[in-house]
């Protein structure tokens, strides 16, 4: 049966990528998750560290890929990025969603699984070239804030949307939840900067 969300697009393995969402409304939600959250991101260099004020933080590992969607809506399954682009079908990060209740939207890193050393977000392009023939074991989405669900909704506190991805996301290997650390000072996130990136 054609899909009424999801149009067109071209081979990625045996699933499909490229393809347009074809829902104007749900295109515009990931559009505004886009500008209001990772539109305030911005870099910070080491020696800035100690001038963020105290107060409670999440920390996390940044994972070097693209902003991408898993989302569940009107019963099918799929990934989309903020333009509307869609990765869908037989594809395995997707075959590895357990369930994920209609009308949730996941907001995640889409990246590639490579061994030996930290991927890069070329690894992702380099993954998913090749059409039918592109390497889509190493397609990976890592998750790190529930944007809807029907328990939660983006103004949710993150604790709460947190603990809710991983009741709906289980860890295999192409598919995860990212961890986080509930921090409050400055000095802990300079310990942690100079455990995981400077050494």
């Amino acid at each position: 049966m054609a899909s009424k969300l999801i149009v067109g697009g071209q081979p990625l393995g045996a699933g499909t990528c490229q393809a347009a969402l074809a829902n104007a409304g749900l295109v515009d939600t990931l559009a505004a998750y886009r500008r209001r959250i990772a539109g305030n991101y911005r870099a910070l260099p080491p020696e800035e560290i100690e001038k963020i004020p105290p107060g409670r933080m999440w920390l996390s590992t940044k994972i070097d890929g693209e902003l991408w969607f898993l989302v569940s809506w009107d019963k099918e399954l799929f990934l989309a990025n903020s333009q509307g682009l869609v990765i869908a079908g037989d594809v395995p990060v997707l075959k590895q969603v357990k369930a994920l209740p209609d009308h949730t939207i996941v907001a995640g890193e889409l990246h590639a699984l490579v061994k030996g050393r930290r991927a890069r977000v070329g690894d992702l392009a380099a993954a998913m070239a090749g059409g039918k023939k592109a390497k889509t074991k190493e397609i990976c989405f890592s998750a790190f804030d529930l944007v809807q669900d029907d328990e939660a909704a983006v103004s949710t506190p993150y604790d709460a949307r947190h603990s809710r991805m991983t009741e709906l996301i289980k860890y295999s290997s192409n598919l995860n939840v990212i961890p986080v650390e509930d921090i409050n000072t400055a000095a802990q996130i300079k310990t942690r900067f100079e455990e995981t990136v400077t050494t």
